[in-house]
């Protein structure tokens, strides 16, 4: 049996925008296609909904299915905050890894 240890990694990124612009690039479709690994994110905003990733023709033409990452959303609170897990489906490799969360928090300086 091996302990995993758990790992925080925080990163802060800043950006030239607002709050909403920032909410809208992380969670609409059309923009998850523009800047998200190329697919399309798919969320149900609230406690308990559901996260999922869809591949690009791209993607699926190396052999990627169509969901490539799921998850559940923890806390939703537009547009300062949103808390999910994230599980890729890449490989059976990554499957078998536990999900992670993942906390967005967005301040407007």
């Amino acid at each position: 049996m091996t302990d995993k240890a758990s790992t925080t990694l925080v990163y802060k990124i800043v950006i030239k925008a607002s709050a909403q612009a920032i909410w809208d690039a992380i969670t609409k479709p059309e923009w998850t296609d523009r800047y998200a690994y190329g697919g399309r994110a798919s969320y149900e905003l609230k406690a308990g909904g559901k996260y999922q990733h869809h591949a690009s023709a791209e993607m699926k033409s190396f052999g990627l299915p169509d969901v490539i990452i799921v998850g559940e959303v923890i806390e939703s609170d537009p547009p300062r905050k949103l808390v999910q897990t994230w599980h890729p489906l890449f490989s059976p490799e990554m499957i078998a890894e536990p999900h992670s969360r993942l906390t967005y928090e967005i301040f407007e300086s």
